[in-house]
C-alpha cells in the first residue's frame, strides 16, 4: 500500500516554511516513509514525488555515467584546450552509449543498466576478428551468454530505418 500526502513545515533556520511531500509505503517488508522538501505551491503529492523528484534523480544517474563510468573528470592536461577536447570525445561516447542504449537494448535485460555494466558485459568481450576484402567478421565463444541479446541488436540494426 503507498499514499501521499503534504503540509508546510518550517525547520527553525527556514525564513519561511516550505511544502513537505511524504509517501508512506507499507509492504511485506516494512514501513517505508520518504519526505521531499519542495517550494512549488502547485501539484499533486503523488505528482511531485513520482515524477518530479524521480525525474531529478534519474538526471543525477545521467550525470553519473558521464562522470564515473567514462572517466569525464580527467582532465588533468596542462591546456584548456586539450581538456575542452578530452571532455568533448567523453561527451560523444556518453551520447553514442546512451543512444545504443535507448534504441537498441530496449526490452532486454541491460535496458536500465549502468553505463559501467554495458562496458564489462556489453563493449569488453572476446572475440576472434577475421577481416576479408569486404567485410569483417566477430567470431564469438559458442558459450558466450549474451548470444540471443548480440542477434537481437543485429536484427534491429538491419532492420528498415535501424
Amino acid at each position: 500500500m503507498r499514499r501521499f500526502t503534504q503540509f508546510d513545515y518550517q525547520a527553525s533556520t527556514w525564513s519561511p516554511p516550505l511544502r513537505l511531500v511524504a509517501k508512506v509505503e507499507v509492504s511485506p517488508l516494512g514501513t517505508n516513509v520518504r519526505f521531499v522538501t519542495t517550494n512549488l505551491q502547485t501539484g499533486q503529492p503523488s505528482f511531485l514525488y513520482q515524477q518530479a523528484d524521480a525525474g531529478r534523480g534519474q538526471m543525477e544517474n545521467f550525470i553519473k555515467n558521464h562522470k564515473t563510468f567514462l572517466h569525464s573528470d580527467r582532465t588533468s592536461c596542462h591546456r584548456f584546450e586539450a581538456n575542452q577536447f578530452r571532455l568533448l570525445l567523453h561527451s560523444a561516447a556518453y551520447l553514442l552509449l546512451h543512444a545504443l542504449q535507448e534504441l537498441l537494448l530496449a526490452g532486454t535485460q541491460l535496458q536500465q543498466a549502468t553505463f559501467d555494466t554495458l562496458q564489462r558485459r556489453w563493449l569488453k568481450i572476446g572475440a576472434r576478428v577475421v577481416e576479408r576484402a569486404t567485410v569483417i567478421r566477430f567470431h564469438l565463444a559458442s558459450a558466450f551468454p549474451l548470444q540471443p541479446l548480440y542477434r537481437l541488436i543485429h536484427t534491429r540494426l538491419a532492420a528498415p530505418g535501424g
